[in-house]
């Protein structure tokens, strides 16, 4: 009687957990670190702190094919404040030596900054031939200078000991061609090159003339992304000398005013060599393409100092010889979701022939796109129109930015298509629960009436389960329960009606309460006897779900068994061994 009083007592003692219900409400503010940013089609204002549809530009129109749209992406700030502090940190081996920021294009093919500020006295020169790409999530100051010009051609030389030196042509940065070099003694003039696999031409180098006195024949003038029109936006052959020695052809332009592909301009031709009775030189270098420089901005963008992404100029000719073509302008696109102000001044001019006569081998016009947001049917930003050369395309052709995309204003919102949706997804987390119910939520804004905004939900016991499970809306006011689920994630979907004022989510918080808490309870007599035991439902179940009571009591009986069993066991034990002594 003695041994199962105590034996009644042990049961009690390690089969009775304490209660583990959670009934009290809590809520989750979704803050931002909780985004998963790479699924996204939000644009996440850091800054701001809200979200916002994206940006694009509205209904466009080139003058070829007619209204279009164009999307905007100004990035999402992952490479940080841009601003004396760091510009160390972004210069290639640290070197600033000349108060020269050498950005490698290799290593930034696209500046992510949540801030731009280029102080005067400071200029960037990008290292590598790809476009410069600069996306902001807040503002852009340009006080320096950011140079993707084209380098020039060298000049000619003349004399005996000097035409067996070639004058090199102008090497391109940014997206920009490189020049042709010269001829030089028995060695023709080279053409300028091309810009990737762009429908543009490089100038052709000029012809040489070692017979007759007229001298050699100039390079061609690269091609750009302008009207083909020779003499206007489009580029000019090359210096043609009497006949005996031809001018490079020019190359060609093509017309992209939607910047459908990215690069600047080509290069010019090398100028022809010239050996007659004696005199002649070599031939002058071909000047590089401009380069491509592109910023897109949240926040407002202005422009105090210079952007630079003119073509180079052709070398001159010395002693009759060819003079080099001039380069391609290159390409300025520049957009801000706010103000834009140029007191400063940005270029995307041709780069002139190098003739003493003029006009022969210029390189083809660049072209510039700026435009912010302070009006949908003009120009736009502030500042003098004269600092942007070429003048900006926006200006020329009537281009316009809309506020924000989205679909315009909808009769009945139930039939915008899925694909008009924004929406974001929060990373897994974790309510260390075995289940949960949500029984309120609340989502802030601005201009709430401009939108809809549908608010899901998904749990599962395992993260692994999570990804496969679908989510399930969630309706205001209304409780919904996740049985059986320790982990979930939250999706946003919304839907803009109004590009003038966008509906923007400031905040998300979702009011929910824990069923059961997710853990294993030990229990002991204070004896040093106890067991670890799992709570009611540890398959998963909640309170009351009677998969989990079950458990629970196949536990307890199996435990009391145990206890049962553990005198007898004992008894047979003792009276083995006592008959075993009786035999000896």
């Amino acid at each position: 009687m003695r041994i199962l009083l105590g034996t009644l007592i042990l049961i009690f003692l390690v089969s009775s957990p304490v209660s583990a219900q959670v009934g009290d409400s809590f809520e989750v503010d979704i803050t931002f670190d909780m985004i998963d940013r790479s699924t996204s089609t939000f644009f996440i204002n850091d800054q701001d702190g809200l979200l916002e549809p994206p940006f694009y530009v509205y209904q466009a129109n080139d003058g070829l094919t007619g209204l279009f749209n164009k999307n905007i992406n100004v990035g999402d700030g992952s490479d940080g404040v841009f601003n004396a502090t760091t510009y160390a940190q972004f210069s290639e081996g640290g070197d600033l030596s000349g108060n020269i920021i050498r950005l490698n294009l290799a290593t930034y093919p696209e500046l992510n900054v949540t801030e731009f500020d280029l102080e005067a006295g400071w200029t960037i020169e990008p290292i590598g031939n790809t476009p410069l790409i600069i996306r902001s999530t807040g503002t852009v100051n340009i006080a320096g200078t950011i140079d993707c010009s084209g380098e020039d051609g060298e000049d000619g030389r003349a004399g005996m000991g000097d035409r067996d030196v070639v004058s090199l042509g102008g090497q391109g940065v940014c997206g920009g061609g490189n020049g042709g070099d010269g001829g030089y003694q028995s060695t023709n003039a080279t053409n300028g090159t091309e810009v990737g696999v762009l429908p543009i031409g490089p100038g052709q180098a000029g012809g040489r003339n070692t017979a007759d006195a007229n001298g050699a024949g100039g390079g061609g003038g690269g091609g750009a992304f302008a009207p083909d029109t020779p003499g206007l936006d489009g580029p000019s052959d090359g210096k043609d000398n009497g006949g005996f020695a031809l001018g490079g052809p020019r190359g060609t332009s093509f017309e992209d005013n939607v910047i459908a592909t990215q690069g600047g301009g080509s290069g010019g031709g090398g100028g022809g060599y010239a050996d007659f009775g004696g005199s002649g030189g070599t031939g002058g270098g071909g000047g590089a393409g401009g380069g491509s420089v592109y910023i897109f901005a949240r926040g407002n963008i202005d422009i105090d100092g210079f952007i630079d992404a003119s073509g180079g100029d052709g070398g001159a000719e010395a002693d009759t010889s060819g003079p080099g073509g001039g380069g391609g302008g290159g390409t300025v696109f520049i957009i801000s979701r706010g103000i834009i102000n140029v007191a400063g001044n940005v270029n995307a001019e041709r780069g002139q022939g190098g003739s003493s006569a003029g006009n022969d081998g210029d390189g083809g016009q660049g072209r510039t796109f700026v435009n912010d947001l302070t009006d949908d049917n003009d120009f736009g930003f502030t500042g003098v129109a004269a600092n942007v050369l070429p003048p900006a395309l926006f200006a020329d052709w009537g281009k316009t930015l809309s506020r924000v995309a989205g679909p315009a204003a909808v009769a009945d919102p139930t039939e915008v298509s899925p694909a008009d949706y924004y929406e974001i997804e929060t990373q897994v987390l974790d309510t260390e629960a075995r289940s949960f119910e949500v029984t309120d939520f609340t989502v802030y804004g601005n201009n709430p009436g401009n939108g809809i905004v549908v608010v899901q939900m998904k749990g599962a016991r395992t993260e692994a389960a999570l990804e496969l499970t679908d989510y399930e809306t969630l309706a205001s006011g209304t409780t919904k329960v996740f049985q059986d689920s320790r982990f979930y994630k939250v999706r946003v979907r919304a839907t803009n009606t109004s590009r003038q004022n966008p509906l923007q989510i400031t905040g998300l918080v979702v009011n929910f309460s824990k069923s059961q808490v997710n853990s294993f309870e030990f229990k002991s007599d204070g004896g040093g006897c106890g067991a670890i035991l799992p709570l009611v439902g540890s398959g998963g179940s909640g309170p009351g779900n009677a998969d989990g009571l079950r458990e629970a009591l196949w536990w307890q009986s199996l435990l009391l068994l145990t206890l049962l069993l553990a005198p007898l066991s004992l008894i047979f034990f003792r009276r083995k061994k006592r008959f075993q002594l009786s035999t000896i």
